[in-house]
C-alpha cells in the first residue's frame, strides 16, 4: 500500500513538472526578428527593388534620413519602422525546403536593414495573414508587422514639423510683397494692401514657427494653378525655400527634402494672408481631412 501511495505521488510530481513546463513554453515571448534592443539599434531603412535606397541613421538628437536625402526623421515614423524589429518569430523553415518565388522573396519588392542585418521581404499568407520574411538562409513567418514601409519613397518618414532639425529660430518669411519679420522680440507684418494689426502678425508668426504638417508626401510634380514661393529665414542666416499651393490641403514643397507637407486647410488664411479672422478656435479641418491611402505590400 505504502509503495502504491509513493508511485502516485511521484507521478503525481512528474505531471506537475510536465504542467509547468508547458505553462512557461505557453507563457514565453515569440522570439523578436531581430535579437538587438531596438534602443540599441544605429541605422536602419529599406531598399527598394527598382535600388532607391531609404537609410536612417540615430543621432543625439533623435533619427535623421541620410539617404536619398539629409532630412530629420518624424519619432513616430521611425517607432513604427524599429517595430518590424520587435516582430515574433511565428514557423520558420530552412530556404532550401521551399519555392522563394512562391513566397514572394525570389524577387521582393523591398529589403529591410537593421544595422548589419537585412531582411528580404516577401508575401503574406492568405490563411494565416503572417508575412514571409527571409533572414539568410531562414524563412520566417511573423504577424504582419504594422510599420512595414510601403515600397515607396523617404516622404513619409520627415518630420512633420515644418522646422525639426533646427537650431536657429524662425526671424522671417518673405512671400512676395507680404513680409512677417521678427524685431526687438516682436512679430510684424507688411502686407500690400491692408494694415497688419500686432496680435495677427504675432499670430502668423508664431503659427509658422510651430507649423505641424497633417503628414508629409513626395512632391507632386503636376502643375498647380495657385503656387506662390514662400523664403523662411533664420536667425543664423539660412535660408528655407518652399512653394505654397492652395488646394483641399495647403500643400508646402521643400525641394531640399524633396517633400511636400500637407497642412490643414483652415491655417491658409493666417499663414499666407495674415489674415486671424477666418479661422474659428478649434475648427482645425484637420480631423475631416482623410490621408491618401497608400497601397499595401502583397
Amino acid at each position: 500500500m505504502r509503495k502504491h501511495l509513493i508511485n502516485l505521488f511521484l507521478l503525481f510530481l512528474v505531471g506537475a513538472a510536465a504542467a509547468l513546463v508547458w505553462v512557461e513554453t505557453r507563457d514565453a515571448p515569440p522570439e523578436p526578428l531581430i535579437a538587438t534592443p531596438t534602443s540599441d539599434i544605429q541605422r536602419t531603412g529599406f531598399m527598394r527593388e527598382d535600388g532607391l535606397r531609404v537609410m536612417l541613421e540615430r543621432r543625439s538628437d533623435g533619427w535623421w534620413l541620410n539617404e536619398p536625402v539629409v532630412a530629420p526623421v518624424d519619432p513616430a515614423e521611425a517607432n513604427r519602422l524599429l517595430g518590424v524589429a520587435e516582430a515574433g518569430i511565428g514557423e520558420r523553415f530552412p530556404l532550401s525546403a521551399v519555392d522563394a518565388a512562391e513566397l514572394g522573396l525570389a524577387e521582393p519588392k523591398y529589403r529591410l536593414r537593421f544595422d548589419d542585418a537585412e531582411i528580404i521581404v516577401g508575401g503574406l499568407n492568405p490563411v494565416t495573414r503572417q508575412r514571409y520574411l527571409q533572414r539568410e538562409d531562414t524563412v520566417l513567418q511573423v504577424k504582419d508587422p504594422a510599420g512595414l514601409p510601403p515600397p515607396s519613397t523617404h516622404a513619409q518618414l520627415v518630420h512633420k514639423a515644418l522646422l525639426a532639425g533646427t537650431e536657429s529660430p524662425l526671424i522671417a518669411v518673405r512671400m512676395g510683397e507680404r513680409t512677417l519679420r521678427r524685431e526687438d522680440g516682436q512679430w510684424r507684418a507688411h502686407h500690400p494692401d491692408q494694415e497688419i494689426a500686432t496680435e495677427t502678425a504675432a499670430a502668423a508668426g508664431e503659427a509658422w514657427a510651430s507649423l505641424r504638417a497633417m503628414w508629409t508626401r513626395a512632391i507632386d510634380q503636376g502643375e498647380a494653378a495657385d503656387e506662390q514661393a514662400v523664403e523662411l529665414e533664420l536667425g543664423d542666416g539660412s535660408r528655407i525655400a518652399l512653394v505654397a499651393e492652395r488646394g483641399q490641403q495647403l500643400l508646402l514643397r521643400r525641394p531640399d527634402y524633396a517633400v511636400q507637407y500637407h497642412v490643414a486647410r483652415n491655417k491658409v488664411p493666417l499663414l499666407l494672408d495674415f489674415d486671424d479672422s477666418a479661422a474659428e478656435p478649434g475648427s482645425d479641418d484637420e480631423a475631416q481631412a482623410s490621408e491618401p491611402v497608400m497601397s499595401p505590400t502583397k
